[in-house]
């Protein structure tokens, strides 16, 4: 894979409420040695200080575009940002995040890709862990999804993937706008059905942070129930996927994220879990595709007990 000297690369970079981490991640970017970088900051009607901070960004270096706006959330400030794209290839970055100096080298890979996944580092106050897309370590790059790890979850975002952009246009992706959570898995899943053909690099380039205050760490009903919605729009594309492989990848996904909801099942009012319960015992066929010991052991314990039972054992766990 050589390097496209004109190769012009979209980051898109949604900014709310973030004045602690913005120059470190913007500090990031610009600081690759990657020069062709076309940086776009949506500042989606942030009250505090990040829109001048953005502003002055701007100032500094020409390749950095603001387009301030109304809030509407992340995947509104994505979609402002796709629509003002130009480059060959989208990539996005959370503001409260800051890319490795290595990200170029990952750059400098993805002239004959259309979509490319990357492992990522877990990043909080004390510790940083890099989380891999497959399992062997002694591999670099992968094209096989019998080899994925999917829980991992590196399916289940966006920043550490590479677009082709003319794709993204040509079947007018965008981000669902409805959705709080998983929406990330949503575009994925709506990407990868175009191409059908994916690439994942076994090199940590992003940094995700452990922000105290990030939608991941605050889970709510509403956000655990577009979850399952997203689960079920993956569940009504499966007969899309002719080979066999890739239908397997699709039902883990389905599966993976089926438990996430029902690690929560139990964690609300009594009528919003048995609404919850209720949907996941429809599904239940889905539930069998853990791949690590522990969400097999969830799954046979589905088997045995049934998914309310499960439901409030893992609850119990929870709370201890």
């Amino acid at each position: 894979m050589s390097q496209e000297k004109d190769l012009l690369v979209s980051i898109i970079i949604p900014v709310y409420k973030v004045e602690e981490y913005l120059d470190r991640c913007l500090e990031s970017v610009v600081g690759q040695t990657y020069k062709n970088l076309e940086i776009i900051l949506v500042d989606d009607g942030s009250p505090d200080n990040c829109p001048k901070m953005c502003d002055a960004w701007a100032k500094k270096d020409k390749r950095i575009k603001v387009i301030h706006k109304e809030n509407g959330g992340v995947s509104s400030a994505r979609n402002e940002g796709i629509k003002n794209a130009t480059g060959d290839y989208l990539t996005f970055v959370d503001s409260d995040d800051f890319l490795s100096p290595a990200f170029s080298e990952c750059i400098q890979g993805i002239s004959n890709e259309k979509y490319l996944c990357f492992a990522y580092n877990l990043v909080d106050l004390d510790s940083t862990t890099q989380i891999t897309p497959f399992s062997s370590m002694r591999e670099k790059v992968l094209t096989d999804l019998n080899k994925i790890k999917v829980s991992s979850g590196v399916f289940n975002s966006v920043w550490n993937k590479f677009y082709l952009r003319r794709i993204i246009e040509k079947n007018n992706l965008k981000f669902d706008t409805s959705l709080v959570i998983a929406e990330d898995l949503k575009f994925n899943f709506d990407f990868y059905m175009c191409v059908q053909e994916l690439t994942l690099v076994n090199v940590a380039y992003y940094n995700y942070f452990q922000n105290s205050t990030s939608v991941m760490k605050n889970i709510n009903y509403d956000k655990i129930k577009n979850t399952l919605q997203v689960c079920e729009y993956l569940i009504s594309k499966i007969s899309l996927l002719q080979q066999k492989e890739k239908s397997l990848f699709l039902r883990k996904l389905i599966s993976q994220n089926l438990l996430s909801v029902l690690y929560r099942a139990n964690a609300y009012s009594r009528e919003q879990n048995k609404y919850l319960q209720t949907r996941l015992k429809q599904y239940k066929k889905y539930f069998c595709y853990g791949d690590n010991f522990a969400k097999k052991l969830v799954i046979l314990f589905i088997k045995i007990f049934g998914v309310k039972f499960t439901a409030k054992v893992l609850g119990l766990f929870k709370q201890k």
